[in-house]
């Protein structure tokens, strides 16, 4: 069986639904720069909880989300490794993880380096 994890916003209960930002209107990553290729009306769920972390600590209080995806499942088109991540219509909660300072800290580092490497024109 699959495990499925989402990064975001924290305040989703276990057994509700984690919802795409056009019902939610919450901010997505088209707002920072991928609006060409990443899509405001799914979810994306990714098979690796340090993916998941990632995008928790792109976010103030991020947190992961165990889910279930509901409805079809389709591969990310963006992603350059397959079987990382998906997208599907809603998922829903089968708990909480909130990760503790460091492993947000290290995360964060990752992503400033990326982003300084995508900035520069080097290899990230």
């Amino acid at each position: 069986m699959t495990t499925y994890w989402h990064g975001g916003r924290h305040g989703i209960p276990r057994g509700a639904y984690i919802l795409p930002p056009t019902v939610t209107k919450a901010p997505s990553l088209s707002e920072y720069g991928a609006a060409g290729v990443h899509r405001r009306d799914r979810v994306y769920v990714t098979t690796s909880q340090a993916a998941a972390l990632l995008y928790a600590a792109g976010v103030k209080r991020g947190v992961i989300y165990e889910c279930e995806p509901i409805g079809v499942v389709e591969p990310d088109p963006d992603c350059s490794m397959p079987g990382l991540s998906w997208l599907c219509e809603k998922a829903r909660v089968i708990r909480c993880i909130k990760p503790n300072a460091r492993d947000i800290e290290t995360a964060r580092a990752v992503l400033y380096m990326r982003h300084n490497a995508d900035v520069s024109g080097r290899a990230a």
